[in-house]
């Protein structure tokens, strides 16, 4: 299985996409938790 720089390519989308993704899902999971705050332990 050799892709060459195809495959490099590919990686680095892959890498970008998560890294732009990550910026919305934090911003929604600190939404979260200041809704629902974490339960007290017992």
């Amino acid at each position: 299985m050799e892709w060459g720089a195809q495959g490099w390519l590919a990686i680095a989308g892959i890498v970008v996409l998560g890294t732009l993704g990550m910026g919305p899902s934090a911003r929604a999971a600190e939404r979260y938790l200041r809704r629902e705050p974490p339960p007290r332990p017992a």
